[in-house]
């Protein structure tokens, strides 16, 4: 897989240093530190939260590594035995049902193949439903996640392990390649600039393409201000949040052509399962996952509950980035005016909302008319995206 994580902080922060140099004026040893931290805002991590709510049935593991099965509403769908198996929906052992889920949690059993991915099948009399893991346990990306299991608005859920959504894969470890191998993906969509991609590359297991689909323009610069206004010293009186607000808005003003282009892969069967990503997975990827759910017929309060995940996720590398600008600026620097740079907010993505709404009326005529898709292709993805729990044994593909 190729290089530490270690070693590839270690390259960031030389990287920093070079911007620092080549900023004329640069007087301040804040800015230094700074300039650095945002060059390494993709790095870093550590043991994940538990997931505060459980609106549909998902994977989750405990501090001590057990496998743990949460719904909050199982107790509304009557008996619900669970089958287990590993690696995909289709290989899920129905013959006998490993427990009964009577409550919002099920400790589940040991399996014999720990490392191999978990998946469930929650049986009623007349329904039936998968769950698998929301975040997937990799050691080099905190953020890298599953968009199955979200509940649409005729009833239908998404696909398990199909579209998966990440930050960059610069600190994949050959463990993380292997299991990514056993997801059996076929395309990483990387939308990233290429210097962003040159600078921290993806380390993708042997064999699986990469496709680069750089959302943004060469232009572009929100990175550009925020580096200028560190290197001068002068963010006392910013609203960083401000750069992100515009940021949202300028996916629906600007680029709906770039996200035409990442719809392309996903209507093409020969791509999936695809994951995408940008840098944190937060911001581009994360108003990419947006409109995916948004054709699917998630309700917008799910998408903005799935959006506001990376905080979940990120939340303790950021809480360690707040302790660096404090102590790394002599406590001159109040850390809470950068977390914005660091988070999703609900007015990031309801800002994008807004601008569509404002300029197309509707998500269903931005993805039409902005986005340019058909009916026939909003149809496509989701018939191959979505499952009926009503409808029998829900597969794969």
């Amino acid at each position: 897989m190729g290089e530490s994580s270690a070693g590839l902080r270690g390259w960031g922060v030389a990287r920093a240093c070079d911007m620092v140099e080549s900023a004329r004026g640069s007087r301040h040893r804040i800015s230094l530190f700074l300039i650095a931290l945002v060059a390494l805002l993709g790095c870093g991590g550590e043991e994940l939260p538990r997931q505060p709510e459980a609106p549909s049935p998902f994977l989750e593991r405990s501090a001590a590594g057990e496998l743990v099965l949460r719904w909050d509403r199982a107790a509304e769908q009557g008996q619900l035995d669970v089958y287990l198996g590993s690696r995909s929906p289709d290989a899920i052992d129905r013959s006998a049902p490993v427990g009964r889920m009577t409550g919002p949690e099920l400790a589940l059993p040991e399996r014999e193949d720990p490392q191999a991915r978990p998946f469930v099948e929650l049986r009623s009399p007349t329904q039936r439903w998968i769950a698998a893991e929301r975040r997937l346990p990799l050691e080099g990306a905190q953020n890298f996640r599953d968009l199955g299991g979200y509940e649409t608005s005729d009833g239908r859920y998404t696909r398990w392990g199909m579209v998966f959504r990440a930050e960059n894969l610069s600190d994949l470890t050959d463990r993380d390649g292997s299991y990514l191998q056993d997801l059996g993906l076929r395309l990483v969509c990387d939308f990233r600039s290429p210097q962003e991609a040159a600078a921290e590359p993806d380390q993708l297991p042997e064999g699986l393409p990469s496709h680069s689909l750089r959302i943004l323009d060469q232009d572009f610069s929100f990175g550009g201000d925020i580096r200028q206004l560190f290197a001068e010293g002068d963010i006392e009186n910013t609203d960083f949040s401000l750069f992100l607000i515009d940021l949202n808005r300028e996916f629906v003003l600007k680029y709906p052509e770039r996200f035409r282009s990442f719809f392309d892969l996903l209507l093409e069967p020969g791509n999936i399962p695809l994951a995408f990503h940008c840098s944190t997975g937060k911001d581009r990827t994360g108003f990419a996952a947006a409109m995916f759910l948004s054709a699917l017929g998630v309700p917008r309060e799910t998408v903005m509950q799935d959006y506001l995940l990376s905080n979940l996720y990120l939340e303790k590398r950021t809480k360690k980035y707040m302790r660096m600008i404090r102590w790394g600026s002599f406590f001159r620097v109040d850390p809470e005016q950068l977390r914005p740079i660091f988070e999703v907010r609900p007015e990031y993505l309801g800002t994008a909302f807004a601008a569509i709404e404002e300029h197309y009326g509707s998500v269903d005529a931005f993805l039409r008319e902005g986005i340019g898709l058909s009916d026939d292709e909003l149809n496509r993805l989701r018939e191959r995206f979505l499952y009926d729990p009503g409808a029998g044994t829900p597969v794969s593909r």
